[in-house]
C-alpha cells in the first residue's frame, strides 16, 4: 500500500517515495492511496474492482488507485511495452490513477547476455558477464552464480547485478528511455482535467546491496545441488571487502567508506539517469530513485 499527498495546481515531488508525481488539475485530489498489485494478477479484473468499490466524484478529496510494477528486463522488450500501454489504457477507460514503477534490479532474467558468465549450454555465455554481477570479493573470481530472496518465503533468484556495471546500467537506460517516455505520451494525451490519472512514476525498485538479493557464504557450489537443502540461516554481515585491503567491522565503516565498499560506488541505475525523465520533457528535478541504497 502506497500513499502520496498531492496539493495540486503543479508539478509535485514525493521524494520519500521516490516518485515524479504528476497533480496538474486544480481538480487533482489532496491524496492518493494506491494498491500495489503483485505478480500474475489480471489488469482488466483488478481495475473493475477498484472501480466499482471506490467510485471517483469530483467532490473525493481521497482517491483509491493501483500501481505496478514493470519488471522491464524479465520480459522482451515488446511484451513490456504491451502490458504498460494496456495498463495506461485500463486506467483511463475505468478512471483509476496509477502508478507505473520500473524495476531493472530484481528480476532480469530475459537478459542471460547480461549475467550468464559460467554456463556454456545456454543462452547468453560470456566469461565477460562476470562485470555484470555482485562479487563477494575484489578479484573477478569472487563473481557469483545465485543469490537469494524472502519476500515471503525463500527463494533461489539470478545472481544479484553490479549496479555499477556499465553496460548493465547501459542496458536500463535503454529500456526506461522508451518507456518513459511511452507514459508521459499518454499523460498529456489525456484532457487537462484527467491529468490527475497518473499519480507518478517511481524508478528502481528497493534499490539494495545484499537485501533483496544476498548471498550464502560458498552460495555458488549449491547451484547444482537440490533447492530444498539450501541453508536458511548463516549470512556474515559483520565483514565487508574493502579497496584499501583492510577487513573491518561493519559499525567501525563510516558512510563514506560505505561507498567505497560497494563496488564502484552507491548508485542504483536509476539515479544516473535524469535523461529518461527529461527524453520525455519531464524536469530533471522530478526524477528520483525508489527507496534508498542498503548494504548489508
Amino acid at each position: 500500500m502506497q500513499t502520496y499527498q498531492s496539493r495540486g495546481g503543479g508539478l509535485r515531488t514525493a521524494c520519500a517515495m521516490g516518485a515524479m508525481l504528476f497533480t496538474m488539475n486544480s481538480q487533482a485530489a489532496d491524496q492518493y492511496i494506491l494498491v500495489n498489485v503483485t505478480g500474475g494478477w489480471k489488469p482488466d479484473e483488478v481495475f473493475t474492482s477498484v472501480a466499482r468499490e471506490f467510485k471517483a466524484s469530483p467532490t473525493n478529496r481521497v482517491r483509491v488507485g493501483i500501481g505496478a510494477i514493470f519488471s522491464y528486463l524479465n520480459k522482451p522488450r515488446e511484451k513490456t511495452i504491451e502490458d504498460l500501454r494496456h495498463f495506461l489504457r485500463l486506467s483511463q477507460e475505468h478512471d483509476v490513477p496509477v502508478v507505473v514503477q520500473f524495476d531493472g534490479e530484481n528480476w532480469w532474467g530475459a537478459r542471460p547476455e547480461l549475467w550468464n558468465w559460467w554456463d556454456q549450454s545456454k543462452p547468453g555465455y560470456n566469461p565477460a558477464n562476470r562485470e555484470n554481477v555482485e562479487w563477494t570479493g575484489w578479484q573477478s573470481t569472487n563473481a557469483i552464480k545465485i543469490s537469494w530472496r524472502n519476500w515471503g518465503r525463500q527463494i533461489r533468484v539470478l545472481p544479484a547485478p553490479n549496479l555499477m556495471s556499465p553496460q548493465y546500467r547501459d542496458a536500463c537506460h535503454k529500456e526506461m528511455n522508451v518507456l518513459v517516455p511511452i507514459v508521459l505520451k499518454w499523460w498529456r494525451g489525456l484532457p487537462r482535467a484527467r491529468r490527475d490519472l497518473l499519480v507518478g512514476i517511481k524508478v528502481g525498485h528497493e534499490t539494495s546491496i545484499g537485501v533483496n538479493s544476498w548471498y550464502y557464504p560458498n552460495g555458488n557450489s549449491l547451484l547444482d545441488k537440490p533447492e530444498k537443502d539450501d541453508p536458511t540461516t548463516g549470512l556474515d554481515h559483520s565483514h565487508l571487502p574493502d579497496r584499501g585491503g583492510q577487513n573491518r567491522r561493519l559499525e567501525e565503516i563510516g558512510p563514506a567508506d560505505r561507498g567505497r565498499c560497494c563496488r564502484g560506488g552507491p548508485q542504483a541505475p536509476g539515479r544516473s539517469v535524469p535523461s529518461t525523465g527529461q527524453a520525455g520533457g519531464s524536469p530533471r528535478q522530478a526524477v528520483h530513485a525508489r527507496g534508498r541504497l542498503e548494504v548489508r
